[in-house]
């Protein structure tokens, strides 16, 4: 009983969780008019660190919610780059402490999580290793989130003729 209570715990918690961190990583990259954008020419109110500049080594911290809808923060220790895990997307390593993160491991709620490193956003978290007992994330790059933002939507596939063209006998 208590072990299928504690299973659903975390699910119930998601769909808030996974709110409030969308709420504040689109509050820390919405533009203010009475703010000067810190990255010329993407209207950011937060400075961001370039891929470029992420180094192994390097401690940030993240901002997520645990339990409730309070916003606590947690520790990340940056673990390198991969580049290129897909094309022309990297991914950022990190090993995170903090809460509960040494008991639980990466949560799934966290998604969406933003990273900070010197004060600057350098991504948010988008995945974890199943089945590793090491709280280790991969941080989607801030540049790459907004690229695809501000990327043109692809056109629409054309349509194609069908291979086999079945035809109803009358």
């Amino acid at each position: 009983m208590i072990l299928s209570a504690f299973a659903r715990a975390p699910r119930r918690r998601a769909g808030t969780a996974l709110f409030c961190v969308a709420a504040l990583l689109a509050a820390s990259v919405a533009p203010s008019a009475q703010e000067f954008p810190a990255s010329p020419g993407r209207g950011l109110s937060t400075p961001i660190m370039p891929l470029s500049e992420v180094r192994a080594g390097m401690r940030g911290v993240g901002k997520t919610v645990f339990t409730g809808e309070q916003i606590e923060e947690f520790q990340a220790e940056i673990l390198g780059v991969l580049r290129n895990v897909t094309p022309r997307q990297s991914l950022i390593m990190a090993r995170l402490s903090g809460g509960p993160l040494e008991q639980t491991g990466v949560l799934a709620g966290m998604s969406g999580s933003p990273v900070y490193v010197e004060g600057r956003l350098i991504g948010a978290v988008s995945m974890t290793f199943q089945f590793i007992k090491e709280p280790i994330a991969g941080i989607t790059p801030i540049e790459q989130m907004l690229e695809a933002a501000t990327a043109p939507a692809p056109a629409p596939p054309r349509r194609q003729a069908a291979a086999w063209n079945f035809v109803r006998d009358s």
